[in-house]
Parts: C-alpha cells; structure tokens; sequence
C-alpha cells in the first residue's frame, strides 16, 4: 500500500481517538460513568498508540529492524511488527484493568450515572467509531497492511464498547421506569463494562499469539 495513503488514514485515526479521549474522560467523569470513561480511556491509549504508528511509517518505508525483548529473549523484527506487539500488548493490560475495576465496583454497589445524556453520547460515539472502523478497515484489506488492521482493530473495539454503552444505558433506561427493577440501575454500568471488556480482552490476546507465531517462523 502507498505509504501516504496508510499515513494519512493513521493520522484520521489520530485526531479521531484524540476527540473521543477529550470527550469520553469528561464526559464519564461528569456522568459518572465508568464505561464512558472506559471508552474515552481507551481512545486516549489509541491516541499514544496511533501516534506511534506515524513514527513506524516511517521506519518502515527505510526497511529498518529493531531489537526487542520477548519472554527473556532478544529478537531482531520489523518496525511495523514490533509496533502491532506493543500496541496489543498495552491493550491487553488496559483492558484487563478495566475488568478487575468494574467486578470492584459491582461488589461496592455499581454506580449512579446520568442515563438522558449517556445515551445520546452512545448513539454519536456508536455512529462515528463504527465509520471510522469502515475507513480504514477497507484499505487494509486491499493489501496486508499490519499497521491499518491494528488501527481498524482498535476502532472496532471502540465501536463495540460504545455499542455496550447504547444497549446498556438504553436498558437502564428502561429498568428505572419500573419501580420493581430499578434498584438493578446503578449494577448497569460497571455490568457493561464487565461484558465489554471480557469481548475485547480475546481480540489483543489473538493477536499477540499470531504475531509471536509470524517471530518465531521469522
């Protein structure tokens, strides 16, 4: 694939995950709600990671190879391969963290969150991600680009946890309706985050088997 094209639509990736960042923090802070504050975190671990997609491109393109550490071993590899190891690798611990913080505060008694202004923020996140995911999932499968499916990865993680973030809120929603259920509200979010972050956690995990895999045969 052009090297300016693949630029290009990581930089997209870039100032996407930066606005998703801003607004997911601040909003989930002032909503309290841990699964947009999920969402916004790991758009800003996208952000740090996108950011070191750019710096690969252009290692890349000067077929250079670098020395990395891998379970107590030294080995030489690709740029771009080191960086799709990273990038999984930081995925893999932020979402594990994510877990263990959610069935904390499922014990604690979950959590109260605003749902009129939750549920509008899912329906914008949901819609944007997913285009996103669309625009760079389509090049990199024209021609094998690891960069390009580790950002469309990454956007269809965050696609699917906005989408958590909609159904979830959209049932809160209803349960606080019914006097009978709606004790079961606050258990909502930190029970979508639960559910997401168990879906996510096999995504960086099979990609960092592959890749090991693709170090090894290399």
């Amino acid at each position: 694939m052009n090297t300016k094209i693949e630029k290009k639509l990581i930089v997209l990736s870039v100032f996407g995950a930066l606005g998703f960042a801003i607004a997911g923090i601040i909003l989930g802070r002032m909503l309290d709600s841990q699964m947009i504050i999920f969402d916004g975190l790991y758009s800003f671990i996208s952000l740090g990671l996108s950011m070191l997609s750019l710096w690969a491109m252009g290692k890349v393109s000067k077929k250079e190879r670098i020395k990395l550490s891998l379970l107590g071993r030294q080995k030489i590899m690709e740029v771009d391969t080191a960086v799709v190891l990273i990038k999984y690798s930081v995925i893999l611990i932020i979402v594990a963290g994510s877990l263990l913080g959610a069935v904390t505060a499922l014990f604690d008694g979950g959590r109260n969150t605003s749902l009129n202004y939750a549920l509008l923020y899912s329906i914008i996140s949901t819609i944007v991600c997913y285009g996103v995911y669309v625009i760079l999932r389509n090049p990199s499968k024209k021609k094998n680009s690891p960069l390009l499916r580790a950002e469309a990865h990454q956007w269809l993680m965050d696609t699917w946890a906005s989408l958590g973030v909609l159904v979830g809120f959209a049932l809160g929603f209803i349960l606080s309706l019914i006097p009978a259920t709606s004790f079961l509200v606050p258990y909502m979010d930190p029970f979508m985050v639960v559910i997401v972050s168990l879906y996510f956690i096999r995504i960086p995990i099979k990609e960092i088997r592959k890749t090991y895999i693709q170090i090894q045969n290399g």
